[in-house]
């Protein structure tokens, strides 16, 4: 699990100053900031986050707090027009994204969600939580409503009710975001002679509607996505050469430029180079901010130099790839 600590901080401090202070509620409505349900069954409704999944489930309302789940050991009874309702929230980090979706290890979940359960047309905010975390909401009286759950995560917002109808808007993407797709490339060149591959091609590429570090595509451009391209090359190096004589792994550079849809990317993305004895690997990873499309043209440069000698002998390759429909 990443990025908990300002979040968990936060939830101690206010179990701290309730002890101190007595039976207190964080709000008129909301939760209780020193009563904790022994465990919560009901109705889970969950959503998709760009970070992960999160869960809320909701049990029945009771309208009296034993006191084993009170801070100091005092039951709580509700007003004759007021109940409370217990509530669990459960986080699980990165399911449901792209596995090899790129992670800001600056961001934190919990500065960017927001949580409400909606009961009878009224909202109640939940605090999130990255773990398990149960509590105890204040709440209008209303028998026969069924709960539903509003969230938000940095500006965009979704919701979800007890049939499973989902509003996503510009969140729908991350419930039909692709799973990463290898794309036909140059492969092993090479891979059955003696001397082994000479140079070697892997590219990857992905769509989701946020990137961690560069936000929502909808926030930048209406109806966009993003798009990030992955792509890892390696050349050995007896295959740069002059006046016959070879480079020397040690004395080779480069760098790679990849193109989609004839698009720079808007966003560069860490990546590891393919790294293997006897030669150089490069590496390269970009967000481009595209348009939906069935079919992603893809066009990867991949440059090197060596210094042979007083010389610098310089090489390139460029692979036109296509992503499957």
């Amino acid at each position: 699990m990443r990025r908990r600590g300002a979040a968990a901080a936060g939830l101690a401090v206010a179990v701290l100053a309730s002890i101190g202070a007595g039976c207190t509620r964080e709000d008129d409505g909301g939760r209780l900031a020193d009563a904790r349900p022994a465990q919560v069954t009901g109705t889970t409704l969950w959503a998709q986050l760009p970070t992960g999944k999160v869960s809320v489930t909701i049990g029945k309302p009771v309208s009296r707090i034993p006191g084993d789940e009170v801070v100091g050991g005092q039951p709580l009874e509700a007003a004759d027009d007021r109940a409370f309702l217990p509530v669990q929230v459960d986080y699980a980090d990165l399911e449901g994204t792209p596995a090899d979706a790129p992670q800001d290890p600056d961001l934190d979940p919990a500065d960017l969600t927001t949580l409400a359960v909606v009961l009878a047309d009224q909202s109640y905010p939940v605090p999130f939580s990255d773990v398990p975390e149960a509590s105890y909401l204040e709440v209008a009286k209303a028998p026969d409503a069924e709960p539903a759950l509003e969230i938000g995560f940095d500006g965009v917002q979704q919701s979800v009710d007890a049939a499973g109808h989902r509003e996503t808007g510009e969140a729908a993407g991350l419930y039909e975001a692709s799973t990463r797709t290898d794309l036909e490339s140059c492969g092993e060149q090479g891979a059955d002679t003696p001397e082994g591959s000479s140079r070697t091609c892997r590219y990857a590429l992905w769509a989701y509607p946020y990137v961690e570090g560069l936000g929502w595509a909808s926030k930048r451009t209406a109806d966009a996505t993003w798009v990030v391209v992955t792509a890892q090359t390696w050349l050995r190096a007896d295959q740069i050469r002059s006046g016959g004589q070879v480079c020397r792994p040690t004395a080779m550079a480069g760098n790679s430029e990849v193109r989609v849809d004839g698009q720079p990317a808007t966003g560069e993305l860490p990546v590891v180079a393919n790294r293997r004895g006897g030669g150089r690997g490069l590496g390269s990873r970009g967000a481009y901010l595209l348009p939906p499309a069935g079919q992603r043209g893809v066009e990867i440069t991949s440059r090197w130099r060596c210094r042979i000698g007083e010389d610098i002998t310089k090489v390139e390759f460029v692979d036109r790839v296509t992503s499957p429909s």
